[in-house]
């Protein structure tokens, strides 16, 4: 029987080494948070309806539209004026024209 090496890649997967243990830690980590993040989900998901009745949901999300809702039209007159004034005063300082 004829004796072959072992690869390097396998003695460094080996249990005790560094680089076991480095992936043993991370493959560790990625499940809890993986149970973490789906048990929050899933505390959310059931508590969503007793904490936030959908009618307070709907009123606060109305008045949110109400106070902060622009049109595109408006946003763009007002970028176009600012455009203006930004460039009277880059001829003013001799960066156009």
């Amino acid at each position: 029987m004829k004796f072959t090496a072992i690869p390097r890649y396998l003695l460094d997967l080996a249990p005790g080494s560094r680089l076991y243990r480095e992936t043993v830690a991370k493959t560790l980590i990625l499940k809890t948070e993986k149970i973490t993040l789906s048990q929050l989900e899933s505390f959310l998901l059931k508590s969503a309806h007793t904490l936030i009745p959908d009618a307070y949901l709907v009123e606060g999300v109305e008045k949110l539209w109400n106070k902060y809702a622009v049109s595109s039209r408006q946003l763009e007159t007002e970028r176009e004026a600012t455009l203006g004034q930004l460039n009277a005063f880059l001829e003013g300082l001799g960066y156009f024209g």
